[in-house]
């Protein structure tokens, strides 16, 4: 596993699992620029937290779902980890308002392509560089009830994934996906307890360390030998990382 370092683009950079993915980066010395939508408490917290650190952090507030990403700059590894996601209440596909489907659309999908339009010139011209979609175990097999907008969103996120991979590959872009188990973070702090335990309960091992998760996911980013196509893997669950095609 290479230990070269460079700069990273996390969107949802400041709260769960990107704040992980985040703070795993600059602890390596890393310098990261996190967005965020809203959170300034939660973007001040990760900034006192990184203190310190080898890496730089930088908190950019930007809504994902618009353009006008910040660019990364510079001749250093390039890293973008579209980890943003809306939040939603899970509820019966009767009940969902269109508008929910569009929310969660515009975040994981065009939040995806408004990335890639800030860092696919940077990387091309650099010779390369690394783009990471975070998906969701509930794509594999039958997904948890009420989660229809989030995941047809996700799956969308993944058909885009593998069209990256396929177009940028020969270019030097590496594409691929993660799958992350249920995690106890407040992405999930609004749902009924009873749905968050449900939810837990149904993956082996219960809910996930993001901390944990971040590691994983970094060291996919930094083994030269994944394929890197729009594969997507699934990560924090026990028994190691396999293969989601």
């Amino acid at each position: 596993m290479s230990e070269e370092v460079g700069t990273a683009l996390i969107t949802g950079g400041t709260r769960g699992l990107g704040r992980a993915l985040t703070l795993w980066a600059a602890r390596k010395g890393w310098s990261v620029v996190a967005i965020y939508a809203s959170d300034e408490e939660a973007a001040q917290n990760l900034l006192q937290a990184g203190s310190g650190l080898p890496g730089q952090i930088q908190c950019v507030r930007h809504d994902a779902s618009k353009p006008g990403f910040p660019a990364l700059a510079g001749d250093r590894r390039m890293v973008f980890i579209h980890s943003a996601s809306a939040p939603f209440q899970p509820s019966p596909l009767h009940l969902l308002d269109p508008a929910e489907f569009q929310r969660q659309w515009e975040i994981a999908v065009l939040g995806f392509v408004h990335g890639l339009h800030a860092v696919l010139r940077p990387m091309v011209r650099n010779g390369g560089g690394t783009v990471v979609g975070v998906l969701t175990s509930a794509l594999d097999g039958m997904p948890p009830k009420g989660f229809g907008a989030y995941s047809s969103a996700k799956q969308a996120l993944w058909g885009l994934s593998r069209s990256l991979g396929c177009e940028y590959r020969d270019k030097g872009v590496r594409s691929f996906c993660v799958s992350p188990g249920f995690m106890q973070t407040d992405f999930s702090d609004g749902w009924d307890s009873r749905l968050r335990a449900a939810v837990a309960d149904a993956q082996a091992g219960g809910a996930h360390d993001p901390e944990k998760v971040a590691e994983e996911i970094w060291g996919l980013v930094l083994d030269p030998s994944v394929p890197a196509m729009g594969e997507n893997y699934p990560v924090g669950n026990p028994g190691g990382q396999g293969l989601l095609r």
